[in-house]
């Protein structure tokens, strides 16, 4: 019986009506706390993309770097 395999969890699905509760309890929290809810969504937005541009500057630098590295001559060896 070493053989058998563990047993899969069968994936529970909300129904439609637990659903429907589920969105008029996130509107209703929204309505409650409108302000709290778009700071913190600006605020997020405003780190993700001081993120992204900092990963995209870096990307840009290694590539520039590699660029000069390829296209510099070689220094002359003295021997």
């Amino acid at each position: 019986m070493a053989d058998a395999k563990p047993r899969r969890r069968r994936e529970r699905h909300l129904t439609l009506a637990q659903k429907e509760l589920s969105r008029r309890r996130s509107r209703v929290y929204y309505l409650k706390h409108k302000d709290r809810v778009l700071a913190k969504s600006k605020a997020r937005y405003s780190t993700n993309v001081a993120e992204e541009r900092a990963r995209r500057r870096e990307m840009y630098a290694k590539k520039q770097a590699a660029k000069d590295a390829a296209t510099s001559p070689e220094k002359p060896r003295i021997s």
